[in-house]
């Protein structure tokens, strides 16, 4: 079982609060926040979710293929500017977070999306892995569209995961 970590998602990282928040408010209250729930950061990224929708085979959003709407097909969460104080992190996502973060940092840029789903799927889990699949979307071009948007070449080494 993941540790999970109580935390603000703001104190998590320099990131767009959006950008967190959401992924703590699609966890729902008092939940816990996951890569999958990151991985819908691609969201907040207007160049690689354009990019995801040309190229999903099944026509499916990073939110969809995640598995984030309810059975009458309306999205689990409310606007991005909702809180939700109760959330916790579990280790991988606060590592992926802070990578992400400090790879940024050491770039002199903000974190952001892009930097975020480089970390994700450099590190991969099986909840993206599953998301993947679902969208029928390929892991190495969207690493290389990520890293296109910020300038760095598609065969950048992976980002190192900071240890717990």
């Amino acid at each position: 079982m993941r540790r999970r970590h109580r935390c603000n998602p703001r104190a998590l990282a320099h990131f767009d609060d959006t950008l967190l928040t959401a992924a703590a408010v699609l966890a729902e209250d008092n939940a816990v926040v996951t890569t999958a729930h990151l991985f819908v950061a691609i969201e907040h990224s207007e160049e690689l979710f354009t990019w995801w929708g040309s190229v999903s085979s099944r026509g499916m959003s990073p939110r969809e293929a995640g598995g984030f709407l309810t059975p009458a097909g309306k999205s689990n969460d409310s606007p991005p500017t909702a809180s939700n104080p109760g959330a916790s992190f579990d280790s991988f996502a606060s590592q992926a977070v802070g990578s992400a973060s400090k790879w940024a940092k050491e770039r002199a840029e903000q974190a952001g999306a892009a930097h975020l789903v480089v970390v994700l799927l450099d590190h991969g889990s099986a909840p993206i892995a599953d998301a993947l699949t679902a969208a029928g979307v390929d892991a190495a071009p969207l690493r290389g569209r990520a890293l296109a948007s910020f300038g760095v070449r598609s065969d950048h080494p992976p980002v190192a995961l900071d240890p717990l």
